[in-house]
């Protein structure tokens, strides 16, 4: 497993959207390095920034060996990581209104606006 804060290194930003990918890293990484689920749990936690892994070693299943109970509890941290409930109503009405102060003068700029916009609502 690479060094914590290591350019190799699995990384999470606590924000709920990067949550999946950075487990399925961890997974990845642990599954290669022949790690036993108990040893997931522990990558996880490790390579987690300190204020998430401070409450995630606070679940009961943190001190087990069961990583799919692990990453369940994890996931109910953090609503909206995971199926078509990510974003609000809200999300869409702000996107919205950034892109209204900012002029679009190319495809390009339609095109960034419009995979923002789509993959919100």
């Amino acid at each position: 497993m690479p060094l914590r804060g290591t350019e190799a290194a699995p990384k999470f930003n606590g924000t709920p959207v990067c949550l999946i990918p950075y487990l399925e890293d961890i997974e990845q990484l642990s599954d290669h390095a022949g790690h036993t689920p108990e040893q997931h749990i522990k990558s996880a936690i490790h390579y987690a920034p300190v204020e998430e892994s401070e409450t995630w070693t606070m679940l009961d299943e943190a001190l087990g060996k069961d990583w799919d109970k692990f990453v369940k509890a994890v996931k109910v941290l953090y609503p909206g990581c995971e199926g078509d409930q990510r974003f609000t109503h809200t999300d869409l009405e702000n996107l919205c209104t950034e892109q209204a102060c900012i002029p679009m003068q190319s495809q390009e700029d339609l095109g960034q606006y419009y995979r923002k916009f789509f993959k919100i609502s």
